[in-house]
């Protein structure tokens, strides 16, 4: 099967994701402040600790193992970072998309997946989806992160094969 990282890989959601990958068969290099017990001792589950400002140990990650995929939990998703998001906490969570993306491209990695909450955006009136080209956009700092990953991811890998 596959190696896979996931980024924020121990927090809820992490714990969830990177359990699921491993009962596929495959080894999982969760990233994270810290190892949470979910699969802690799993087989095939390696831990990394590194907060989304240490690019040299995530820089490690990627020399260490051969990566197939990346699955992008952190500051988007699993952020340790509480309810309200400063802008001190904005510029780390760009600053490590942008490492991020440009280790991803150089070891030519095969499937980056970037995930996000279904808080980000108001939530529908109805069951009709909210897109992002409606008049609804977001305002708080935890909604502009979450666009500003999609699109520097967007225009890091537009021209990629």
């Amino acid at each position: 099967m596959a190696t896979i990282l996931v980024t924020g890989g121990c927090g809820l959601i992490g714990d969830h994701i990177c359990s699921g990958l491993l009962r596929k068969g495959n080894t999982v290099i969760a990233v994270d402040k810290k190892e949470s017990e979910y699969n802690a001792g799993k087989e095939h589950f390696i831990f990394r600790e590194a907060s989304p400002s240490d690019q040299g140990k995530y820089g490690d990650v990627f020399d260490e193992f051969e990566i197939d995929y990346v699955v992008h939990l952190a500051c988007t998703v699993d952020n340790d970072y509480g309810a309200v998001i400063d802008k001190e906490q904005m510029d780390e969570c760009a600053a490590c998309d942008k490492f991020l993306y440009k280790l991803a491209i150089a070891k030519n990695i095969q499937k980056f997946i970037l995930l996000s909450t279904t808080q980000v955006y108001k939530q529908p009136e109805n069951r009709e989806p909210v897109r992002e080209d409606d008049i609804v956009k977001p305002v708080t700092n935890y909604g502009k992160m979450k666009v500003n990953s999609e699109t520097a991811f967007a225009n890091d890998v537009r021209n990629v094969k």
